[in-house]
């Protein structure tokens, strides 16, 4: 699976929020995006998922579908 495009990688913090999907704004807005996100291996990866360091029980899930990146919240 390809990897996400330039949006997501060049601006990883507020090109990411703008990627979960059935999320509230303020789920969005509290999503902790990890800080090396562009420097993932997006070419060998077929998702993402990490833990929020502040809440060890919120957890989320990032990957592409139809060339756009979309995340989703879980916890």
């Amino acid at each position: 699976m390809p990897g996400p495009g330039p949006p997501v990688q060049g601006r990883p913090g507020s090109g990411s929020r703008a990627a979960f999907v059935n999320s509230s704004k303020g789920e969005a807005n509290r999503a902790s995006i990890p800080r090396n996100l562009s420097e993932q291996p997006w070419e060998d990866l077929d998702f993402l998922g990490w833990r929020d360091p502040q809440s060890p029980e919120r957890a989320y899930l990032a990957a592409e579908v139809d060339g756009k990146l979309v995340g989703r919240p879980s916890g």
